[in-house]
């Protein structure tokens, strides 16, 4: 046996290492690759909002934390100057589910102690390096409402944000380790209806 492995040790040896070399190729172009659409940026093609985004890291999902009706003339990125009131409701944000209360001008979710790493196929190289201060797991925040730039923040304990007409605020949810992202708005000159 012991004659068989020194005959055949390079052969062994190099088969190792091209295994090796494949898998770590393999890796680097699966981490590396560019996907069609950016979830982040969309390659300059994404829709603009008024109010701040989520961004789920692990399915690419984004979704707007909507205080305010937005204007039925305008774009995504305007808000209509007459708002109703008095309602209550359930909302999908990026994966999770998140309320909606226009009495008190409010969009909250809770971002589970559980939430999954970043898939980096679904972000382009630069929202990747972009993404790299981030924890790389679960959601970020994001400004849409410019179409040609926006800024990432991300979602820690104690954390406050002005963006534009929005304070958020992060805070521990109501299990161990989860964060409550709330979006309150403090837009003014806007009428409210019932």
């Amino acid at each position: 046996m012991a004659g068989w492995l020194k005959h055949h040790a390079k052969w062994i040896l190099g088969s190792f290492a091209c295994v090796v070399l494949l898998i770590v190729v393999g890796r680097a172009f699966y981490l590396n690759r560019q996907p069609d659409v950016c979830a982040l940026c969309g390659y300059g093609e994404r829709e603009v909002y008024h109010a701040p985004v989520i961004v789920n890291l692990s399915t690419g999902e984004v979704s707007e934390m909507r205080v305010y009706d937005p204007s039925k003339t305008g774009r995504n990125n305007e808000i209509s100057k007459i708002q109703t009131t008095g309602t209550f409701s359930f909302m999908y944000c990026a994966g999770i589910t998140g309320i909606r209360d226009t009495c008190w001008h409010i969009c909250k979710v809770e971002i589970p102690a559980d939430s999954k790493h970043m898939v980096p196929s679904h972000f382009c190289s630069e929202c990747r390096e972009r993404l790299a201060a981030s924890k790389k797991q679960g959601f970020v925040l994001a400004d849409y409402y410019n179409d040609d730039a926006f800024e990432v923040f991300e979602i820690v304990d104690g954390a406050t944000y002005t963006i534009r007409d929005y304070e958020v605020t992060i805070t521990k949810g109501t299990t161990d380790k989860a964060l409550e992202v709330c979006v309150q708005g403090k837009a003014e000159g806007l009428v409210f209806v019932d």
